[in-house]
């Protein structure tokens, strides 16, 4: 009797295994050869699933980016927040605060570098960007609608904000190890919803009470 193959789940497991690799030893390095190897099965069951080697890097980014999506929608729904708090979750989620996260932006950064110059790449690349473009718009959408943004402020130019820092942190973490620790690049994300989250009125009345010389209030109860 022949045996039954679930060919998602063998799609699936060679994703993970070319995206391994190429966290591992570097994109260059990563040849459909290598990653028959390494999974354990032919190269002629690899060229059943992937065309070629752009489609096979293409699953490793698919399947990665999958993994940091499945750990931010786990994360928000345990600490079940939305606005602000949902978009600070999913900030710390993406950036390289663990092992998982950081794999994923070595895999990340590489296929960036080869959307560059390789066009089978690029719109895969385009596509991601506008996805975690719509999440993070969504989040402070909700935001906006709840109050919790400072006036003055709309989505997309808070999400050019937010991509900037992701862009910039996630790529300093990851070329500079041990430069920056979890701490720092937490308080760099509390310092940027800081910056735009609306002050409540009771708060910024009292702000202004202490700076304008009124009756002093203990600093520590505001």
């Amino acid at each position: 009797m022949p045996r039954i193959v679930n060919h998602d789940q063998r799609r699936t497991m060679i994703a993970e295994v070319t995206a391994s690799l190429v966290a591992e030893l570097g994109i260059e390095r990563v040849t459909m050869r290598e990653v028959a190897q390494r999974g354990g099965f032919s190269k002629g069951v690899l060229q059943h699933y992937f065309a070629d080697r752009a489609e096979l890097l293409a699953s490793a980014l698919n399947w990665s980016e999958a993994q940091c999506m499945a750990r931010i929608q786990a994360a928000a729904h345990r600490e079940a927040v939305e606005g602000l708090a949902a978009l600070q979750v999913r900030i710390e989620n993406i950036l390289p605060l663990t092992a998982p996260s950081l794999e994923e932006w070595k895999i990340r950064l590489q296929v960036q570098g080869l959307a560059i110059v390789d066009s089978q790449i690029r719109p895969l690349q385009k596509s991601r960007f506008q996805k975690v473009r719509r999440h993070l718009l969504r989040d402070i959408q909700r935001a906006i609608d709840a109050g919790e943004i400072k006036a003055g402020l709309d989505g997309p130019q808070v999400v050019r904000d937010v991509l900037m820092l992701i862009t910039g942190l996630g790529t300093l973490a990851v070329l500079n190890p041990g430069a920056f620790s979890r701490a720092q690049l937490r308080r760099s994300v509390k310092q940027l919803i800081e910056s735009v989250e609306a002050v409540p009125p009771r708060a910024s009345a009292t702000r202004r009470h202490v700076e304008t010389g009124g009756e002093q209030v203990p600093l520590q109860h505001l």
